[in-house]
């Protein structure tokens, strides 16, 4: 499953950081299980596959991308994430980043931690020196943090010792009987509901009434951006390039809507090395009088599905609502109606406050990398043959 996905790390790797490639342990599986058993270097890990569990001390950085994470054991440099799945029990001695559906840490952390996740649980066992930054749905910290805490969520609650300034956005703060505040701290908070103040926090405490995103106009607006003439004519332009691909390259949209729909996570890591790799490579073949066509024609293939992944993402959003309600399999041109409904959500996804340009972002990356693959498979492959 993940067979490509080694030569695209060390593809990116050599572009991105030339000297990364050297001293790094690259370990792609379906499966992988780092334990007593394993031979652990004195290197940085980077690992790709559905599910990853790691029970023994990694000496330097870890990156991975996969289904599921588990990590047992400490990890004696930085933390890189992009997973499904992630739960941290063991100690993490510098910064942690993860992308990631949920998120639960247990261990203690020496550096800053960002999460950009769907529900975010920091146990009451984890003690965290630097800062933290939760961009996602929810939030629930029971822990002890040393710096700042900042956090635009949906939910929040908040149930542990806070020693920095905290600033949080959200749409409903919850406050539990354990959460504790150094006298030095200030607390801001954006809701539109005033949370009940612990007695003894009183004057830390500072309110900023917001609007519920259900009565502050997010859909008037949107919808009035949205039907705005250029909004309009790229909708009308989206529909006609995903009627082309439906029904006159049956075999991309297909493969494409299955890979963005089932595999969304290994898309979204393509995606991502695909948007940095590419332009770097053109760039760096355009330099040479030899190179320069090689330059010119990737140019001309990533601008090519960079203007076909508005069309695709509304097609894998679509394949997701069908999963969801499949009330018009029966229709002969159920792909296509599905496909529009996909376009009107992710245009509508697109407006909404905090999160939805990262959202947008987050699945046309996926519809790139599902593109790629795609390309990957009916050419690559058949041209090495």
């Amino acid at each position: 499953m993940f067979k490509y996905i080694p030569f695209l790390f060390i593809f990116s790797l050599l572009f991105i950081n030339p000297g990364a490639s050297f001293g790094a342990e690259i370990i792609s599986s379906e499966n992988i299980n780092l334990n007593s058993d394993s031979k652990i270097s004195n290197e940085n890990y980077y690992l790709a596959g559905t599910d990853i569990l790691i029970e023994e001390e990694i000496l330097n950085d870890l990156s991975a991308a996969g289904g599921s994470i588990i990590i047992s054991e400490n990890i004696n440099g930085d933390v890189n994430i992009i997973a499904k799945d992630v739960v941290i029990k063991g100690n993490v001695s510098e910064d942690i980043i993860i992308i990631a559906g949920n998120v639960e840490i247990s261990g203690d952390v020496k550096g800053d931690v960002f999460i950009f996740g769907g529900k975010v649980l920091i146990q009451e066992s984890s003690s965290i020196k630097g800062d933290i930054i939760v961009l996602g749905g929810e939030l629930d910290y029971m822990g002890s943090l040393i710096g700042d805490i900042s956090a635009i969520t949906g939910k929040v609650f908040l149930n542990g010792y806070i020693g920095g300034d905290s600033t949080i956005t959200t749409q409903n703060l919850s406050i539990g009987d354990f959460f504790g505040l150094s006298k030095d701290s200030s607390f801001s908070y954006f809701s539109p509901e005033k949370v009940e103040e612990p007695e003894e926090f009183k004057d830390q405490f500072m309110y900023n009434r917001t609007k519920k995103w259900s009565d502050n106009g997010i859909v008037e607006s949107s919808l009035t951006t949205f039907f705005g003439f250029l909004s309009l004519f790229r909708f009308v332009t989206t529909i006609l390039l995903m009627y082309l691909l439906i029904y006159l390259f049956k075999s991309f949209s297909e493969n494409t809507v299955k890979y963005g729909t089932k595999k969304w996570i290994q898309a979204f890591l393509i995606g991502v090395i695909t948007t940095i790799a590419i332009p770097a490579i053109s760039i760096i073949l355009m330099v040479s009088l030899i190179g320069f066509p090689l330059g010119i024609i990737l140019l001309t293939i990533f601008s090519i599905i960079v203007i076909i992944r508005i069309a695709v993402a509304s097609m894998i959003i679509g394949g997701w609502i069908r999963k969801i309600n499949n009330r018009l399999d029966n229709n002969r041109h159920a792909t296509f109606l599905y496909s529009v409904i996909g376009l009107g959500v992710l245009s509508i996804i697109k407006y909404i406050p905090y999160i939805g340009e990262s959202v947008f972002v987050f699945v046309y990356i996926i519809a790139i990398g599902s593109i790629v693959k795609y390309l990957y498979n009916s050419i690559f492959k058949r041209l090495s043959k």
